[in-house]
């Protein structure tokens, strides 16, 4: 009557703002799968690519290709944590609408805010996030936005790591394709600990703890470990230097059929 306006809209209670908070988590939730599972489309094709060019020998263009596929992981990788923390942060948000219920107040989560803190950092998520953020405050689960510093990962390392994963991929990718050969630091590695694991000269010891050239030399000498003959104590001190073991023993054949 007197042309004030409308009428303010009434204020939203805890209940209906913890609805509209989880149902944004969760609407963030599936964007993250559905973005995840592009990622995965596209690194899929960007392996056929990589395929098809080692094939044709453009081994330099595949390795490029390989690079983009080592950042689509780490991609997918950053993306499942948030949604992660986005599960996490529903949980709790229910669990404490359950005691609230009770107590007919919220309390202050410091896991809810530092999870938020995270999330309002994702480029995927940070306008969303700040909207919940905001509503959990008026709520009083959350304070004011923290802002958080975080520890850097050394260039190098990062840059390391991210080269011995091309490399990786790049063997995987074409391991199976004739005529490419794509040495791989981590493939190297673990063929060389067996190797390590296994000496040269080390001969097999059967029952009893006799070497073959020293059973040879206890069957020419009969049995006996001393002497002047062939299976004397000349015959037990091993192959002379320079001589292999292989040697030594196929001497000790040699005599035996003289």
């Amino acid at each position: 009557m007197f042309g004030f306006g409308r009428s303010a809209e009434p204020p939203k209670s805890d209940k209906d703002r913890v609805k509209e908070i989880r149902k944004q988590l969760r609407q963030s939730k599936r964007q993250l799968d559905s973005d995840i599972r592009a990622i995965q489309r596209q690194e899929a094709a960007t392996a056929r690519d990589v395929k098809k060019l080692a094939k044709a020998g453009n081994v330099a263009e595949a390795r490029t290709l390989a690079k983009a596929i080592v950042q689509a992981r780490t991609q997918v990788t950053r993306i499942s944590v948030q949604k992660a923390r986005i599960a996490d942060v529903d949980m709790q948000i229910a669990n404490m609408a359950s005691m609230a219920r009770v107590s007919g107040a919220f309390e202050k989560s410091t896991q809810v805010m530092k999870s938020m803190n995270k999330l309002v950092k994702a480029p995927e998520l940070a306008g969303a996030m700040r909207e919940m953020q905001a509503e959990m405050a008026k709520m009083g689960i959350v304070e004011e936005i923290m802002e958080e510093t975080f520890d850097e990962m050394d260039d190098d390392s990062v840059e390391e790591a991210a080269e011995e994963e091309v490399e990786k991929i790049m063997f995987d990718l074409t391991k199976d394709i004739r005529g490419v050969h794509i040495p791989s630091s981590h493939v190297a590695a673990k063929e060389a600990a067996p190797a390590a694991a296994a000496p040269r000269g080390r001969v097999a010891v059967g029952a009893g703890g006799v070497t073959p050239a020293a059973a040879s030399g206890h069957a020419a000498g009969g049995g006996s470990g001393s002497g002047s003959g062939p299976g004397g104590a000349g015959a037990s001190a091993g192959p002379p230097p320079g001589a292999s073991v292989a040697d030594d023993l196929m001497a000790r054949l040699a005599a035996l059929d003289g």
